[in-house]
C-alpha cells in the first residue's frame, strides 16, 4: 500500500515538469517543421541550405575553456 502510495506521489509531483517538456518540445518541432515547409517553397536546394543555417544557428554552441595566460609556462614565457 506504501508503495503504490509512493509511487503515485511521485509521478503526481513529476507530471508538470514532464507537461512543460513534451510542451517545449512540440513548440520546438512545431516551429522547425514550419520554416522547413516556408524556406521548401523556395526549390530544395535552397531549402536544405537555410534549414542547415537555421539548425547550426540555434544549436548550442560549446564555449572553449579559456587559457590560462597568467600561468607561467616553462618554455613559452622565457
Amino acid at each position: 500500500m506504501f508503495c503504490f502510495f509512493f509511487f503515485f506521489f511521485s509521478i503526481s509531483r513529476l507530471l508538470p515538469i514532464f507537461q512543460l517538456l513534451i510542451m517545449v518540445l512540440t513548440q520546438k518541432c512545431s516551429a522547425i517543421s514550419n520554416t522547413i515547409k516556408a524556406l521548401g517553397e523556395q526549390g530544395p536546394q535552397m531549402a536544405l541550405l537555410n534549414t542547415m543555417w537555421f539548425c547550426l544557428r540555434h544549436a548550442r554552441r560549446r564555449q572553449p575553456a579559456a587559457r590560462d595566460r597568467s600561468i607561467w609556462q616553462p618554455g613559452r614565457n622565457g
